[in-house]
């Protein structure tokens, strides 16, 4: 495989974790993931939500809803985003698909900064976001590897997910703090420049071209998933974080809910429950950094999927009590735990991948981020009959139970770290 045009880095200088910001298409391209996953972090978790349930409608349902409207054709279109990830000019797709989401959120914005925004107007903008993110999602997966060198690989999975667990910091808060003080509409506004961002930058970077083959289209497009189907760590760890966002993750869109029916404290004070969470998953990377080359991977992935169900739990009954501090604490642990399995899966799914089938490989993986919202819908009707806290709570019971499962039911998961980890032949 040619070498990345890229810095080249010295063997001995791989020991710490930012080694992949030492290359410059990878330090320009992280900066503006970084501002970009900022500003869909606050239109997702939170402006969205906030649009939906407090200036057009009461009724939580209206959540799911426009939850489904993104996750629907993310799930549909992945298999073709992938494919392209792997076959199509890299800077080129990413540009378009920020650029296009851009368009998308500056229209939602003007149009609630006039006033004159409908239901219809954000249930339809989330669903053109999730058309672009249904190949977004994909060559974001397929193009960060293009711009390093192997050994780099684990430095930059663990700086790719600190940007999106590190950005759920501050990007709710930001968002809650500029509605609370000046109104949703500015608050989109803000999440449109983060696209334009990221989509000038990508035009900037030289990416090495993708390994591309002579085969048709729906060939191409089924052989990610025959691969994954055939090699069961692949197919054992990305099923089993498809559980977790379905059941588990989709806790997020609740939050609007939870401001004002459960904790009772408004959007600002909500932003900082979320950060808190974000904290917390931030130092799981740090921590899920340090434990990918442990003996015991395995048993520390699936032990920190089963935490993270338990202290779902934990947190609908907190909650439910109106203890707002301890509500912080437990999400701060609970999406630790979060960010330490995924960080495990990541590093795993990363490192054993052929390149010839990285995009359409994690691009079936990523299908895992449309899941949430597609969660939500369910959550959000339980939500609606039972009460936020109960959703959340069936949500981490599920999400316990599948790690307990997959723990006794299969080695394969167990076992990781035993062996080097090496890209699969094909």
């Amino acid at each position: 495989m040619p070498r990345p045009l890229a810095d080249t880095i010295p063997p001995h200088q791989l020991v710490q974790l930012p080694f992949a910001l030492k290359f410059p298409g990878f330090r320009n391209y992280w900066v503006g993931l970084l501002v970009s996953v900022t500003g869909y972090q606050m239109l997702v978790l939170f402006s969205l939500g906030w649009l939906m349930s407090h200036e057009l409608s009461g009724d939580v349902r209206y959540l799911g809803y426009m939850a489904t409207a993104l996750a629907v054709p993310a799930i549909g279109l992945n298999l073709i985003g992938g494919t392209l990830a792997d076959k199509a000019d890299a800077k080129r797709l990413l540009g378009i698909t920020q650029f296009s989401m851009g368009v998308v959120v500056g229209i939602l914005a003007l149009l609630t900064a006039l006033e004159i925004v409908k239901m219809w107007h954000a249930v339809g903008a989330a669903f053109l976001i999730g058309i672009a993110q249904a190949f977004d999602n994909p060559i974001r997966q397929a193009i960060f590897p293009r711009l390093i060198s192997r050994e780099a690989l684990s430095s930059a999975v663990a700086l790719n997910s600190a940007v999106w667990t590190g950005t759920r910091i501050y990007a709710p808060f930001i968002a809650g703090v500029i509605i609370g003080r000046s109104g949703i509409a500015p608050a989109i506004f803000v999440s449109m420049a983060g696209f334009f961002m990221l989509g000038l930058i990508s035009q900037t970077l030289r990416v090495l071209p993708p390994q591309t083959s002579g085969g048709g289209v729906l060939r191409e497009m089924s052989l990610g998933f025959q691969f994954i189907v055939k090699e069961p760590i692949f197919f054992i760890l990305i099923g089993m974080t498809f559980s977790f966002a379905a059941f588990g993750m989709s806790y997020v869109f609740l939050m609007p809910v939870f401001a004002d029916d459960v904790l009772k404290v408004g959007a600002e004070k909500i932003g900082y429950l979320m950060g808190a969470a974000g904290v917390g998953a931030l130092i799981g990377i740090a921590i899920g950094a340090n434990l990918a080359k442990s003996r015991h991977k395995g048993w520390w992935l699936l032990d920190s999927g089963a935490i993270f169900g338990i202290f779902l739990i934990l947190f609908a009954v907190v909650s439910h009590l109106e203890l707002y501090v301890l509500s912080m604490a437990v999400l701060l642990i609970g999406d630790m735990s979060l960010s330490i399995y995924l960080m495990l899966v990541l590093t795993t799914l990363q490192g054993m991948v052929p390149d010839g089938l990285r995009g359409r490989v994690m691009g079936i993986f990523a299908i895992t981020w449309s899941l949430v919202p597609l969660g939500a819908l369910v959550s959000s009707q339980i939500a609606h009959y039972q009460g936020a806290p109960v959703a959340v709570a069936i949500g981490g019971g599920l999400v316990a139970a599948s790690a307990l499962g997959v723990s006794l039911a299969t080695h394969h998961i167990r076992d990781l770290g035993r062996t080097a980890e090496k890209p699969v032949r094909v």
